[in-house]
């Protein structure tokens, strides 16, 4: 006798039953069952006669959605882990049940009214009602893993209603301890399931360290953390998760890196589904904002190849931007490299840059970290932090750069002007050198020593370090010229030399 088979109806051995319509005889283990048309129609009449019933059924389906409502801002609180294993298992098993469950329901219903006893019509009801709901929660199980947003609520009611079923409707009537084990063990079976579904769900990072209390072993006591000592600590633990004004949006976060303005964020859309990067600003003062709203501005206009496309920008409910996700970049990539590998990664950076000066931008940041890599090793322009458009004399000074991958004029900008779009392709010649040589052309202790090295030194041939840069050299060399007059003038220049080399 299980809970699945009480809910039809139930019969015991050589007992024959016609309440219900039909003719049923148990008898040598076997079972018999035997209907004609009037038998078929007065059933079918007590099933339309509750009707009604199902309908109240369905409201309480809407009284279990109104209590997870009220739920909603505790459940808000957990998140599901990454647990693939239990996903496979949970969602078919929740869904089987639900179904199951819900068919059962319905039958279970349709015996309501059946009987002349008003006693056994109520008890009826309510377990009908009980695996009516059962089925429901089920079937939102499912669903809750299914979009990975928790509704600890009616997790709660899944664990505790195969007990509620158990100890209200079945604990009676059992004939021997063998029944009474076999139903107490389907009911625990039923019960695991829920029990394991919360393996899959964590506190948020945000909500850990609330009330965290340390013990304090000479008085044995517990003690509370300073409110000023737990507020640093939370700062310090947000500044590695995405804030929680965007949890609604995303899913499995997970922290990739910190650049000079903002944090980056591997994340999944919780919409679609959709693996994605999420940049946001590392503070909200004033200048790191306009620093951002700017990168914001300049990466939005983008689309190509060669370049990391935007999806989404806003700055609600904080400032973010959702960006394509690669795992990838130059920066991983033992070096050197193989010519023809080194000549496809900056033949596509060259392509990307001559799409943003076309458009009248420049990226004035051109290092390994900020190119990543598809699957396809196609290289993909990221990070336009630095970026500025052409003419915009609103800029007076350039606020951060990387020293390895600097040009003169972003050094000494007095000596040499100010950036423009042949800052870029100084950066690109020296990412062309360190891919060819796996060595930086520049080099020097501290920072005076390395910055009067870019000012002043001329960088050995890429040759001399690697003989298969030979072919190479003049490209490179050309493309590091102090003088940003003696310099390939445009990107598209250089594109056609290194198209010759094919």
């Amino acid at each position: 006798m299980t809970i699945l088979a009480l809910a039809v109806i139930p019969v015991s051995a050589e007992e024959s039953v016609d309440n219900y319509g039909f003719s049923v005889k148990m008898d040598n283990n076997s079972l018999n069952i035997t209907s004609s048309d009037d038998d078929y129609q007065k059933y079918m009449q007590n099933f339309s006669s509750n009707i009604l019933l199902l309908v109240i059924l369905c409201l309480s389906g809407v009284f279990l959605y109104a209590i997870n409502a009220l739920g909603n801002k505790y459940s808000s609180r957990f998140r599901y882990k990454e647990r693939f294993s239990l996903r496979v298992f949970l969602i078919p098993v929740y869904s089987i049940m639900g179904i199951l469950l819900l068919i059962s329901s319905l039958f279970s219903i349709a015996s309501v009214g059946t009987v002349s006893d008003t006693t056994e019509n109520s008890i009826m009801f309510m377990y009908s009602l009980m695996l009516f709901l059962y089925a429901i929660t089920s079937i939102w199980m499912a669903y809750s893993i299914v979009k990975k947003k928790p509704y600890i609520f009616i997790l709660i009611f899944e664990i505790a209603i195969p007990v509620l079923i158990q100890i209200l409707f079945i604990g009676d009537g059992y004939k021997d301890s063998l029944e009474l084990a076999s139903d107490a063990g389907i009911t625990f079976i039923l019960l695991m399931i829920p029990v394991i579904h919360t393996r899959m769900l964590e506190l948020k990072p945000e909500y850990k360290l609330k009330n965290k209390k340390i013990s304090d072993e000479d008085k044995n006591k517990t003690l509370t953390i300073d409110k000023n000592e737990a507020a640093i600590l939370m700062q310090t633990k947000k500044s590695n998760y995405l804030p929680a004004e965007l949890t609604e949006r995303y899913m499995d976060a997970r922290y990739i890196k910190r650049g000079g303005t903002a944090r980056v964020f591997f994340a999944k859309t919780r919409d679609t589904g959709k693996t994605v990067a999420v940049k946001i600003p590392i503070s909200f003062d004033e200048r790191t904002g306009r620093s951002f709203l700017k990168e914001m501005n300049i990466w939005e206009e983008l689309s190509h190849e060669n370049i990391v496309r935007v999806f989404s920008v806003n700055i609600l409910p904080v400032p973010y931007v959702e960006m394509e996700y690669f795992k990838n970049s130059l920066a991983d990539v033992s070096k050197p490299v193989e010519p023809d590998f080194a000549l496809k990664i900056i033949k596509g950076i060259a392509e990307g840059l001559s799409y943003a000066h076309n458009a009248g931008i420049i990226h004035r940041d051109i290092k390994p970290q900020n190119i990543l890599l598809s699957d396809e090793n196609i290289p993909k322009i990221t990070d336009w932090g630095l970026g500025k458009i052409l003419g915009d004399s609103a800029e007076t000074r350039t606020l951060a750069f990387s020293l390895n991958y600097a040009a003169p004029e972003q050094v000494a900008p007095k000596t040499f002007g100010r950036s423009d779009n042949r800052t870029d392709i100084f950066q690109l010649g020296i990412l062309f050198y360190e891919l060819m040589t796996g060595s930086l052309p520049f080099s020097g202790e501290g920072i005076g020593e390395f910055s009067n090295a870019i000012i002043n030194d001329n960088p050995k041939k890429p040759s001399q370090i690697n003989p298969e840069a030979k072919k190479f050299d003049r490209i490179i060399l050309k493309c590091l010229h102090k003088n940003p007059d003696e310099r390939y003038q445009t990107i598209n220049d250089l594109i056609r030399d290194l198209d010759k080399l094919k």
